[in-house]
């Protein structure tokens, strides 16, 4: 159906990042995903990389110390993604790569970057199993997959998926997933029937747009979208 990314069009990219930060000293060092299909591209480490400088600039303009609510650092990661992957639990701070406090994680621009790398690397599994990633699609809607289901990083609550636009073999398998495969499913259900939003109220193309942007504009010189 591809609703979402009809619906994508119409929302403008916001704060697209210069190709000078691709160069930038401070820029991620990354891996490129691993192939599961034949039929499925992969995106290769410089794609990750702009791919992650797209999404830090656009929220914090690449700032590591950023604060907004719950969501701390270059990419505004929230308090539930901290969780999820084990850097925080109900009580605080779990010590994880030696980050016990929010200055330590404020100041560690790498371990920011791990756990994007850590979350694109996970929901491109996801992403392919629930059907927002499919066979055929380009690297620029990869990854503007991607980037949707990071705009949906607290999305923890399955109530929050509109239930009634997806079939109940895909409802089996989100309840049989575990590590919060519902959002892979949210993006999916976004993907072929559109207006969805994150927690912020933000349409989920704004992320959609960003993601095509890093493949198609700061990755332009090096790869094909």
């Amino acid at each position: 159906m591809n609703i979402g990314l009809i619906e994508a069009v119409q929302v403008p990219l916001l704060k697209p990042a210069p190709r000078s930060v691709i160069l930038s000293n401070n820029a991620p060092r990354t891996t490129s995903l691993t192939k599961l299909d034949e039929n499925i591209l992969v995106l290769n480490a410089f794609e990750i990389k702009c791919l992650l400088q797209q999404i830090s600039y656009m929220e914090t303009g690449s700032n590591i110390q950023a604060i907004s609510g719950d969501r701390l650092g270059k990419y505004l990661i929230s308090d539930f993604l901290l969780k999820e992957y084990a850097y925080k639990d109900d009580i605080g701070w779990t010590g994880l790569d030696g980050i016990d406090t929010q200055e330590l994680f404020l100041n560690s621009s790498s371990v920011q970057d791990k756990i994007m790398i850590n979350f694109f690397t996970d929901y491109y599994v996801k992403l392919i199993k629930s059907g927002a990633i499919k066979a055929g699609d380009t690297k620029s809607v990869i990854a503007g997959m991607l980037a949707v289901a990071y705009q949906f990083q607290d999305i923890e609550n399955t109530s929050t998926i509109q239930t009634d636009k997806i079939a109940n073999t895909l409802l089996v398998q989100i309840k049989k997933e575990s590590n919060f495969a519902y959002k892979a499913v949210k993006t999916e259900v976004w993907r072929n029937y559109g207006k969805q939003q994150d927690s912020l109220g933000r349409p989920a193309g704004l992320f959609f747009n960003a993601g095509k942007y890093a493949i198609q504009n700061l990755a332009a010189d090096f790869t094909e979208s």
